[in-house]
């Protein structure tokens, strides 16, 4: 029996979704939430770092090398910015939902 339209549609709707979620992997260091204030984190362990926004998901930034202790995060900037951290590193972005992850 074919699938009903609600189901095709909902299929359509999942596969570009879950492709970009394939390329969002790793483990979630730090979040940022947009109009949060922040202040950096200290890395957990040497690795590689990305960063991605949360909706929709994409990657932003990195891979990065830190290690252990360096800086990583998000930092409070003016009104509708975001300062996003990583080492000696500090780029300055529209406020938005965030995530550094660590590779696995």
């Amino acid at each position: 029996m074919p699938p009903t339209v609600s189901r095709r549609l909902l299929l359509l709707m999942l596969i570009p979704c879950a492709a970009l979620l394939v390329g969002c992997g790793g483990t979630v260091v730090c979040t940022h939430d947009a109009g949060n204030l922040e202040t950096p984190i200290e890395a957990p362990s040497d690795g590689e770092y990305t960063l991605h926004q949360k909706f929709p998901p994409s990657t932003i930034k990195g891979p990065i090398p830190l290690r252990k202790g360096d800086a990583i995060g998000f930092k409070t900037a003016e009104t509708g910015r975001i300062n996003v951290v990583a080492g000696e590193s500090i780029w300055t972005y529209e406020d938005a939902s965030m995530v550094w992850k660590r590779k696995d």
